[in-house]
């Protein structure tokens, strides 16, 4: 199996769209704190997990180099997603209720993590362990000073840990702000020389200060009055948005409603059903529109398409 550091031509060109689509899943995205980053150093990301599969996207969409990470250890244990999750250079991380012969293969995972960092490749771990969706950061567990342990193992550069803060202003409805706040890394050999305990409360205490409870403002009677004119002048194009983007919606909500029982899920399952539905429908409209339009009016088809999704979830929103 190749190493979760490894290149893939494929993998790189399908991060073109995963990052759009996982931009046009906010309204509002901010990031602060990213230049500051040590650039000749080995870096270990331990980002607040609140938000499930979507905050290790977040992280991934941050930065247009690779960014390996650490993912719960019984969703790899069909053969064949695990492959594919090694392919998207995912690891598995063991939890005690997994079980104690699971938990000691975190040692050799460790390991890997480690040398994936050393080679250039940052690795994300969610110190938390599990995701819990709030603005409060849940105890940190030692498994992240494992792998900086062994980073330090395997080389002479400086190895750091960077605290994250992802901040949603919602973790259920479509369309929430994302405000991405990057902490001042912390050396290796200045974490790792406290106590156990200390060094679990020093990057607790990181991470928990870069998490802020994003403001729900309203916009003025004048602001909101302008809206619904907008929306008035432009129904048709509003209606056109609806009708292409219904299938992804009507698709995405039911799932969510009926077969997401962690509603943490749900902004995830909107992701996922964008990302595929967009693919389908450019194929479908496509050649629905060079079949009876002409060929600029399939190119303005597919285009419109592209965009019709904002449309539709700020309306609903």
């Amino acid at each position: 199996m190749a190493k979760i550091q490894s290149e893939s031509i494929l993998y790189n060109i399908l991060r073109y769209p995963v990052d759009a689509c996982i931009r046009r899943m906010f309204r509002k995205m901010r990031t602060s704190g990213k230049k500051d980053l040590p650039k000749d150093g080995v870096l270990i990301l331990a980002p607040n997990h609140c938000n499930t599969l979507l905050d290790a996207l977040v992280v991934l969409q941050c930065s247009h180099h690779p960014t390996a990470f650490g993912a719960r250890a019984d969703i790899f244990r069909n053969p064949k997603i695990a492959a594919l999750l090694n392919w998207l250079r995912m690891v598995p991380m063991a939890r005690f209720r997994d079980g104690l012969a699971e938990v000691r293969n975190n040692f050799s995972v460790f390991d890997e993590a480690a040398e994936c960092a050393v080679a250039g490749v940052p690795f994300c771990i969610f110190p938390e362990g599990k995701h819990t969706p709030g603005y409060e950061v849940q105890p940190v567990k030692s498994g992240v000073f494992r792998i900086m342990e062994a980073a330090q193992e395997k080389t002479d550069k400086t190895v750091y840990i960077v605290p994250i803060g992802l901040s949603y202003s919602d973790f259920y409805r479509p369309k929430p702000d994302i405000y991405i706040r990057y902490g001042k890394a912390i050396p290796a050999n200045e974490i790792l020389a406290l106590p156990p305990k200390e060094r679990s409360e020093k990057l607790h205490q990181a991470i928990q200060e870069l998490v802020i409870k994003p403001e729900a403002k309203e916009d003025p009677l004048w602001m909101m009055i302008l809206k619904w004119l907008i929306s008035i002048i432009l129904s048709p194009v509003i209606i056109s948005a609806i009708l292409l983007s219904c299938p992804i919606w009507i698709t995405s909500e039911a799932i969510v409603r009926y077969g997401v029982k962690d509603k943490a899920w749900s902004n995830t399952v909107r992701f996922a059903c964008r990302l595929i539905g967009t693919v389908l429908l450019t194929i479908i409209y496509g050649v629905l529109g060079f079949i009876f339009l002409p060929w600029w009016g399939a190119i303005a088809l597919i285009l419109f398409f592209w965009v019709a999704p904002n449309f539709f979830y700020q309306l609903f929103r």
